[in-house]
Order: C-alpha cells, then sequence, then structure tokens
C-alpha cells in the first residue's frame, strides 16, 4: 500500500467519522428533548409511578389477607 493510498483511506474513514458524528448528535438531541419534555411534565409520571405502586400494594394485601385467613 502506496502513501497515497493511505492517505486516501484515512480521508474516506474521515469522513464516514463525521457522518456517524453528525448521527451521535442528532441522537443525542433527540434524548435531550425527551428529557426535557418528561421533565416539563412531572405529573403525568408521578401519577403512572403512584398507580403502579397501588397495584403492587392491592396485591400485597390481598395475598397478606389470604395468609391471614389460612392462618385462623
Amino acid at each position: 500500500m502506496t502513501k497515497q493510498a493511505i492517505i486516501t483511506a484515512l480521508k474516506d474513514t474521515c469522513v464516514l467519522l463525521d457522518e456517524k458524528k453528525a448521527q451521535f448528535e442528532l441522537m443525542i438531541q433527540s434524548l435531550e428533548k425527551e428529557e426535557a419534555a418528561a421533565e416539563d411534565e412531572p405529573d403525568d409520571a408521578e401519577n403512572d409511578d403512584a398507580e403502579g405502586t397501588s397495584n403492587e400494594d392491592a396485591s400485597g394485601k390481598d395475598d397478606s389477607g389470604s395468609s391471614s385467613e389460612e392462618a385462623d
């Protein structure tokens, strides 16, 4: 491989890396926008979490309640 071929290959690699960098920057911007939107609407996220917790609590109470009845 000649020096000129190496230089050409390195330049091509730089172009590909620049394209990948641009794609990564777009992904980062998109994720940051999603994160900012999620922070702007914490009430919805808190309600979703609370609902999930209450469902788990209800399941836990049902299980412990049936265990108590079996012990009686």
